[in-house]
């Protein structure tokens, strides 16, 4: 089982997140406007103070991209 099946399995069962030492990539998505990329600033900088050594991608729309780095 890959480990995307393995973490969606968790989800769907309702078993617990895996340690954060165990997290290695983060990929938050955000397609909408500016506006809505400068709200989900404090859950991208939550996530990464939850898992320091995790590498977190962004996915947005190109407008956001000076916002996201």
């Amino acid at each position: 089982m890959t480990p995307l099946r393995r973490t969606i399995k968790h989800w769907l069962l309702g078993h617990p997140r895996p340690p954060a030492r165990e997290v290695r990539t983060i990929l938050v998505v955000r397609r909408n406007g500016i506006g809505d990329m400068v709200c989900a600033l404090p859950v991208v900088r939550a996530l990464k103070k939850a898992h320091p050594k995790a590498r977190l991608t962004v996915l947005a729309a190109e407008a956001n991209a000076p916002v996201a780095r």
